[in-house]
């Protein structure tokens, strides 16, 4: 490509800075050529350019400051973080100073709370220029503090501040880079932590840069919305996304966002469950980027978490080592992920290490919030204190794993419950109360809901699982009948062995013989590990058909909402079942019974009890009902007051708008 005179189209990120650009073309615009010559973009060139300039000018020259910020700012966009550290700072611009900051605080540099001091005297030239604009920097400051200290307090209430600032002309016409860059961080924190405190901003972050027309910018928000749909199951819009992503990598010449996209891919095709395709693709960008001294987290993460998968901890142990180090934003999930693959290794001494990091990775998520760092860390807690035979802390923490993955990790709302059948197993090994029998066979059944409902691959192996279970409660028509569905479940996704094993205990129990409940659960826990190797991914979002809706607090009815006018007649059989409920669910978590042909899903938080009637169990439909609840104790536990008449009216109607809330949405 060659670059005319006329051809000086300045990327929307360097707007602040046309009127510069345009006026120094002559000395900025044959750099430009030269390192466009060397291969490098209009984008890079630019950026190169600029540095290049503003390093060979004499310190008295006016030209030099500006440079040097065009030169910052650029890098800082091209993720490019060490050579804006590099650059001596000899301006007060705010914009450039703060980049610098930035660079700093994503590198997990030591001086990175300096750097924000350093943004002092720069704000303090805002205020000698526009209060206005000086008024919404400061706060912009106070929120950076807040994300340094995860105070989460006080980065709701900062955050709260920038969106009524967000849309003031002065920060969109003075700052439009800063604006968009700080809904980014916002949108981030969304995608990352799943919290519904921080719901709007990637919309927001999405509007911002579409609006403004930053490649830069946009590429960020298209890999972030890449991996949301990703953990959300929905595979062909992440696709699309880091396809865009990829896309815009290119065409500005960010190479470390090219690979941090190759990773996220690889995670992709993890998550479909290609291990030989993303185990190549991991390999292959870490022979390429090692070369050039380049070690990207995101890659040796999922290779960490793909040889975990495989059972290769050595190898996981090998890879995850050389980032143990590393004091970012992935500490928490690098720490995980090493420290349960050091539990699986022989050495004594390496479990107790391992345990250590498990726990420190814990910490850090729980500090940050970050809610997918904090499932996968209960969930590989669970896994190890069930490999230590230490079963009640392995059900809490699998249960717990179950409670933060349900709206937001698809993949650990099967893995925590299908190992919270193992735990109850082998707790029933040594309790031998049906009880516990009882509580593995209804987690079971819940995963088989699922699978039905998401048209998941597995159904055939838990089909058989439940089969398993089944014949160890010696329910033999029960057994028969789950079998013979798993036969023809295997046939149908070609599973030669579960077909062949499911035709292996039909045989038996046909011909009356008994195998050991010992061989049935070491067979069980054998085939578990094996269904954990893989990802899962939701595929459908459709819900049943809805009757209606109870809500009760402390075994009395609260509100009864309706959806459907024609059964409203048959309400009042439900009402008899209240009581019968609450017995039922002497312990929390999720329920499913069959009445008069209807399905009700019933679940219980604390005291409170949701029972939804509709035509068939749904995990869709679990899913908002546990948000139905969630919500309704968070209410309850922000308020002090007496349970009076007026508390249950009070109560009743934040009921009714929590409802409502949840299924408009």
């Amino acid at each position: 490509m060659t670059l005319q005179n006329s051809d000086f189209d300045i990327p929307e990120e360097f707007s602040s800075y046309s009127q510069f650009l345009i006026e120094n073309k002559k000395i900025i615009l044959p750099k430009i050529k030269e390192w466009m010559k060397k291969g490098k973009t209009f984008f890079q060139s630019l950026v190169y350019a600029c540095d290049e300039i503003g390093s060979e000018l004499p310190t008295p020259d006016v030209l030099k400051p500006t440079f040097l910020e065009i030169a910052i700012i650029g890098y800082f966009l091209l993720d490019e973080y060490e050579k804006v550290l590099k650059i001596e700072t000899i301006s007060d611009n705010f914009l450039s100073n703060y980049f610098k900051y930035k660079s700093a605080w994503l590198l997990g540099h030591k001086k990175a709370q300096s750097f924000l001091a350093d943004l002092v005297p720069s704000l303090m030239e805002l205020k000698k220029q526009n209060k206005e604009i000086y008024e919404i920097c400061n706060n912009i400051i106070s929120l950076e503090v807040s994300f340094i200290s995860s105070n989460k307090e006080n980065i709701l209430k900062h955050a709260a501040q920038f969106k009524q600032d967000l849309f003031d002309k002065s920060l969109i016409s003075t700052f439009p880079l800063l604006a968009v860059e700080i809904a980014g961080d916002l949108a981030y924190r969304e995608y990352r932590t799943g919290d519904p405190a921080f719901a709007g901003w990637l919309e927001i972050y999405k509007e911002l840069v579409e609006a403004f027309n930053m490649d830069s910018r946009r590429l960020d928000c298209y890999t972030i919305l890449g991996g949301l749909y990703r953990y959300k199951g929905y595979l062909e819009d992440a696709d699309e996304y880091y396809n865009r992503a990829m896309e815009l990598s290119e065409k500005i010449g960010n190479e470390k966002a090219y690979v941090e996209i190759i990773a996220r891919i690889a995670d992709f095709e993890h998550t479909r469950g290609n291990f030989d395709v993303a185990l190549k693709l991991c390999l292959d960008v870490i022979q390429k980027t090692e070369e050039k001294g380049i070690i990207n987290k995101s890659i040796y993460i999922n290779l960490g978490e793909i040889l975990i998968k495989q059972q290769k901890y050595e190898e996981a142990v090998k890879y995850l080592k050389k980032l143990e180090n590393d004091e970012s934003q992935e500490t928490a999930i690098i720490n995980i992920l090493h420290g349960y693959a050091l539990t699986k290794l022989d050495e004594k001494e390496l479990y107790n290490s391992g345990i250590k990091l498990l726990e420190k990775g814990g910490a850090l998520s729980e500090k940050t919030g970050n809610r997918r760092f904090l499932t996968i860390y209960y969930y590989y807690r669970g896994r190890a204190h069930l490999d230590s035979y230490d079963l009640s802390s392995a059900i809490k923490n699998f249960e717990m794993c179950y409670n933060t993955a349900i709206n937001t990790e698809f993949q650990y709302v099967l893995l925590s419950q299908i190992y919270l059948a193992v735990a109850y197993l082998h707790r029933f090994k040594v309790s031998q109360q049906d009880a516990d029998l009882t509580q593995s066979k209804h987690y079971v059944a819940n995963v088989i809901t699922i699978c039905k409902e998401q048209n998941l691959p597995i159904l055939a192996n838990i089909l058989l699982l439940q089969g398993q279970i089944l014949m160890i409660l010696e329910e033999y028509i029960d057994a028969k009948h789950i079998l013979e569905q798993s036969m023809f479940e295997a046939e149908k996704a070609e599973l030669c062995w579960t077909k062949e094993k499911a035709e292996q205990y039909l045989e038996l129990l046909y011909s009356e013989e008994r195998i050991k409940n010992q061989i049935l659960i070491n067979e069980i826990t054998e085939l578990i590990d094996n269904i954990a190797k893989f990802s899962f991914t939701k595929n459908i979002e459709q819900l049943p058909n809805f009757y209606f809706l109870m809500l009760t607090y402390k075994g009395k009815e609260l509100i009864t909402k309706s959806f459907d006018k024609e059964f409203e007649e048959k309400i009042h059989l439900i009402r008899d079942l209240i009581h019968a409920v609450s017995n039922f669910n002497e312990y929390e978590g999720i329920r499913s019974i069959n009445f008069e042909g209807i399905t009700l899903i019933i679940e219980k938080i604390s005291n409170t009890t949701a029972i939804l009637a509709c035509d068939s169990d749904s995990f869709n439909a679990r899913i908002k009902i546990i948000e139905i609840l969630k919500n309704l104790q968070k209410y309850l536990q922000s308020i002090v007051t007496e349970e009076d008449e007026i508390f249950i009216t009070i109560l009743k109607d934040k009921a009714k708008r929590i409802i409502e809330n949840t299924f408009e949405s």
